[in-house]
């Protein structure tokens, strides 16, 4: 025996050490690798155990909608519609009845897209006829107010029978956790102005934080 060792070569030894490791020393291998170590795509699926990563080691907010299979995640939609036509004369913005919606925002924050469409008639003078979305009482973005014509009376050309299919969509700033109210309110430009809305859908979607 020692005179096997005296004689061995480096290269012998070398080799015995290898297959040592390769045999019995995976665990003190793979203990001395670190991220700075491992290149992109050398971690294949077969080299994770099952059930080895946990949310512990998942960074908070890291994951997106698209890393989760097709049903996986909970759609955070609120829907409201209204059930019969209303009409205003208002000038100033009230609500539509029965376009309101409440939606939870999850921990961590989120925004609020908000999108309403309707039947709309806009008729009686040479003016348009408005419609914002808010949540929260306050007017999302892009916040126009009265500046914006959901409808127009075409130069009083249009008539009660004018229906047409209109829609607008919104968004919010971040919002804190927790539940948030989504409304829709109307008005007209001008006295005479009537404002018909009918078959109107409100939808209102939670994103991430951004």
């Amino acid at each position: 025996m020692h005179k096997f060792i005296r004689r061995g070569s480096y290269a012998n030894v070398t080799a015995t050490l290898a297959l040592v490791l390769a045999l019995g020393g995976t665990s003190y291998a793979a203990a001395q690798i670190t991220g700075a170590d491992i290149q992109n795509g050398s971690i294949k699926t077969a080299d994770i155990a099952n059930n080895a990563i946990k949310s512990t080691k998942v960074k908070n907010g890291s994951l997106k909608a698209v890393d989760f299979a097709a049903g996986q995640l909970p759609a955070n939609v609120g829907l409201a519609a209204l059930s019969s036509a209303t009409i205003t004369n208002a000038t100033a913005f009230a609500l539509v009845p029965g376009l309101s919606v409440a939606v939870t925002v999850p921990p961590g924050g989120g925004r609020i897209l908000a999108t309403f469409s309707a039947e709309s008639a806009c008729y009686g003078s040479s003016s348009y006829c408005n419609v914002r979305i808010l949540v929260d009482g306050t007017e999302m973005d892009p916040v126009v107010g009265t500046d914006f014509a959901f409808d127009s009376t075409d130069n009083n050309t249009e008539t009660s029978g004018s229906w047409e299919s209109h829609s607008t969509q919104r968004y919010s700033a971040n919002l804190a956790p927790g539940s948030h109210t989504v409304t829709v309110q109307a008005a007209v430009t001008g006295a005479t102005t009537s404002f018909r809305l009918d078959d109107g859908v409100l939808s209102a979607l939670v994103t991430q934080a951004g």
